[in-house]
């Protein structure tokens, strides 16, 4: 299968500190408009999908957006998740910032339906 590698026969040593799991990832805040008719996520950040769980849980509306999106300059990618706002689930993005390290920009319009 012509399948190559260098295996380790004799042991090593050096400098090594262990490492006692994951770096926890750099908060991050929503910034924008205070009265936002909802906020985008991109989707790909690994930790929006826990901050999507969390929103569900809390029973919130949450759409995957089928076009690509452009938030800020930034290029969001087709598959952007779209969150209107609501008193409930403004902590929530706030909590999922700090935590997760979720950004969550806050978005004047409701992006068109499309069916």
């Amino acid at each position: 299968m012509g399948v190559e590698f260098d295996g380790v026969r004799d042991g090593f040593d050096g400098p090594f500190t262990k490492i006692g799991g994951l770096l926890p990832p750099p908060p991050s805040l929503i910034t924008g408009p205070s009265n936002p008719a909802g906020y985008l996520i991109s989707h790909r950040i690994n930790n929006s999908f826990v901050l999507i769980n969390r929103l569900l849980k809390a029973n919130a509306e949450v759409y995957w957006l089928k076009k690509r999106e452009m938030a800020d300059g930034r290029d969001l990618g087709t598959g952007a998740i779209w969150i209107p706002a609501s008193a409930a689930t403004r902590p929530i993005l706030e909590r999922g910032a700090k935590e997760l390290g979720v950004p969550s920009m806050p978005w004047p319009t409701r992006p068109p339906a499309r069916r």
